[in-house]
């Protein structure tokens, strides 16, 4: 193996796909990468977050399309593509990786590389709890994943493979493996590459950067706390359509009672980037600017030097930062607790406690927790999270035998 192109399109696939490119560069240094971004939101949201931006470079070449004015915006999509053609027929047995290949970028990127390369569906995602599951499955049980286009048709472009990276993904990736249609040989489970010593050197750097670059890591601030708050999209799985306002701003208000110092950070959901922004209005309400900091920082960095990384809606990262002492403060639906013994839906034992807000000593319990370790020192709050590394280490090997096999 020595060409791999990403070809993404999401904020999610840009972190997802850094840690399996991380798992790929980890045990082979000579690894030639190519990422092309084809959505130009994402590329927007990609320089913001400046760390990711940075990783891909440094694992690669980055190509990212750009947003024009509407009346440019064509002339300029075309010439990108013919760009980014130019660049893929130089690039030897290319492996084509993606979270689909149906828009027109990617069928273009699979007829350049059809006869020399492959193309391989990557997960989108880095973990499914057992309740995403359900939801998953009823809404994609009967669905045909791969629908086969004119050009798909014409010329076989039917991906050859599938990644997902823990075996917590297994029953999903089952689901997968049947709107595809693929064989077993054609699914592979590649394990973390958020656990390599090449992803956790990465982001050990990126913090020390930031600590002589942020106003509030200086050495006269270093006694404050900070918590940072990582902020999600409005999802199903919550109790009631306000259930992300109301828990947010219980959180701020407690924050401030507990410490009226503290530092707030707060990482808005990339989507979440209008003046009319909910989450704006609730500080504004509150009256706590000068604690409040809105940050794109990596949650990996985040993780390094907040005192807590504090939830109340589902995200990603509850799962995708280890060793880390968070709270998940979301108001889920009563079955949900009720299937998972009143604790956090598949989250506990990632380092995370969960306090339910509809609990009466919510506020008393939430204000303890934020500035007692003690907390965080039973062995129950990471135990399924050291099995679950344990038992999803990075197999490159496995990967590389994985693309030998199913090369178009």
């Amino acid at each position: 193996m020595k060409n791999v192109i990403f070809i993404i399109s999401t904020l999610q696939e840009c972190d997802v796909f850094f840690s399996f490119a991380a798992g790929l560069k980890d045990k082979n240094k000579r690894l030639k990468i190519t990422t092309f971004i084809d959505d130009p939101i994402c590329f927007e949201q990609l320089k913001k977050n400046k760390s990711l931006f940075y990783g891909y470079k440094k694992i690669g070449s980055l190509i990212g399309r750009i947003r024009k004015k509407k009346i440019f915006q064509k002339f300029y999509n075309f010439f990108w593509i013919l760009k980014s053609v130019l660049i893929l027929t130089k690039i030897k047995s290319p492996v084509l990786l993606s979270s689909d290949f149906q828009n027109i970028y990617r069928i273009t990127f699979q007829l350049f590389s059809k006869k020399k390369g492959q193309s391989i569906i990557l997960m989108p995602h880095s973990l499914l709890w057992h309740y995403q599951y359900k939801e998953f499955k009823k809404r994609v049980s009967n669905y045909k994943f791969f629908k086969k286009n004119l050009w798909h048709k014409i010329f076989n472009l039917k991906p050859s493979g599938y990644i997902y990276y823990n075996k917590k993904q297994f029953a999903y990736a089952k689901i997968l493996k049947k709107g595809y249609e693929f064989e077993t040989k054609q699914m592979c489970c590649s394990g973390l590459g958020s656990e390599t010593n090449f992803y956790i050197n990465f982001f050990d750097k990126e913090y020390k950067k930031y600590q002589t670059k942020l106003s509030f890591l200086k050495k006269n601030d270093r006694r404050k706390k900070i918590f940072s708050i990582i902020c999600a999209s409005h999802g199903p799985f919550l109790l009631k359509q306000d259930s992300q306002q109301r828990i947010l701003k219980e959180i701020l208000t407690e924050i401030i009672k507990c410490d009226k110092n503290s530092i707030i950070l707060i990482r808005m959901h990339p989507k979440d980037n209008n003046k009319n922004s909910s989450i704006l209005k609730i500080i504004e309400e509150l009256k706590i600017k000068k604690n409040i900091i809105i940050t794109n920082l990596h949650p990996q960095i985040l993780a390094r030097f907040s005192n807590r990384i504090i939830f109340y809606a589902r995200t990603n990262v509850m799962t995708d930062v280890f060793r880390t002492k968070m709270i998940d403060c979301s108001e889920y639906k009563k079955e949900d607790l009720y299937k998972n013994n009143q604790k956090s839906p598949g989250n506990f034992g990632y380092g995370v406690i969960y306090l339910n807000p509809r609990k009466k000593n919510f506020k008393e319990r939430f204000r303890k927790i934020l500035v007692n370790d003690n907390f965080f020192l039973n062995k129950k709050i990471y135990k399924e999270e050291k099995e679950f590394i344990k038992n999803n280490k990075f197999n490159y090997q496995k990967v590389e035998d994985f693309f030998k096999t199913n090369i178009l």
